[in-house]
């Protein structure tokens, strides 16, 4: 789920919210949402008790930048630009390690450029003990289409840095991007023809975005000004749309999935 990095919302009507924390299928599938965890904590500790002690089994939360900024634009007019970033890495890791978040996820302008791959290695290396990080563009959001950058932990670990493949938008025109129906057809194609960057992949969900079901296989957008469905409910019709070989997971699990294939690739590679 996008936009979690909005701490206005998600002290407002984000948890109690019917599209949102407490849709009536929240916990039905596994599911992960973008959250401002680090900031909840210093500025609305009660905030963030709430949402961790109502969080479904199957549930993940992802932290979202650790504040409202692009890793590749930070501190660019700055001297230190790689200095100041690494400060406030570890700033960020502090409240992580705190509480025990694995997944981190980032919002680039670019995010494939050298400012942010340049990111991505000073968290690799500054976050203690993550499974990985997310990589949303702008826009699109899912720009990279599933590509995995690999970045060094401290420990020489390989980390993974994974942008997504999908999004879920209504109206949208461009690749990879659509109702839950076609998002579906999205997975299901790449399952079947076993695409290396959709075998592990994400989707990221436009949380404003709303659709109606014309019928069981079709969903279309609708006006954003309507009361039709939007956050978890569009995601619980695609899942329904799923063919059965796709497995759904939350993010945690995927990170770690896709290092182990790593590690195993790497040790074929190796041994041959």
């Amino acid at each position: 789920m996008s936009d979690g990095d909005n701490m206005q919302w998600t002290l407002g009507s984000f948890i109690n919210n019917p599209d949102f924390w407490s849709n009536e299928h929240n916990g039905k599938i596994p599911m992960s949402f973008t959250t401002c965890m680090v900031n909840l904590s210093m500025a609305a500790p009660d905030v963030l008790n709430v949402l961790m002690n109502s969080q479904p089994r199957n549930v993940s939360l992802a932290e979202y930048g650790g504040g409202y900024y692009y890793p590749d634009l930070f501190a660019s007019k700055r001297a230190d630009r790689e200095g100041l970033l690494r400060s406030f890495a570890r700033i960020v890791n502090v409240h992580m390690q705190k509480m025990g978040i694995k997944a981190f996820g980032f919002i680039c302008h670019k995010i494939d450029s050298k400012e942010a791959l340049d990111a991505y290695r000073v968290f690799a290396e500054e976050l203690e003990g993550i499974a990985g990080m997310l990589a949303v563009q702008y826009s699109p959001y899912n720009g990279g289409y599933g590509k995995v950058f690999w970045m060094k932990d401290r420990k020489g670990n390989d980390i993974p840095v994974i942008s997504a493949r999908g999004q879920i938008w209504a109206n949208q025109e461009k690749e990879k991007s659509g109702t839950p129906s076609q998002i579906a057809a999205v997975i299901n194609e790449d399952a079947t023809n076993k695409i290396p960057e959709g075998e592990i992949a994400w989707t990221i969900v436009h949380a404003w975005s709303r659709f109606e079901k014309e019928s069981k296989d079709s969903i279309v957008s609708a006006p954003q000004n309507s009361r039709s469905p939007r956050g978890v409910t569009p995601v619980y019709w695609c899942k329904q749309l799923l063919d059965k070989k796709v497995q759904v997971v939350p993010v945690d699990e995927l990170l770690w999935r896709l290092r182990i294939k790593h590690v195993n690739r790497d040790s074929a590679i190796n041994s041959n």
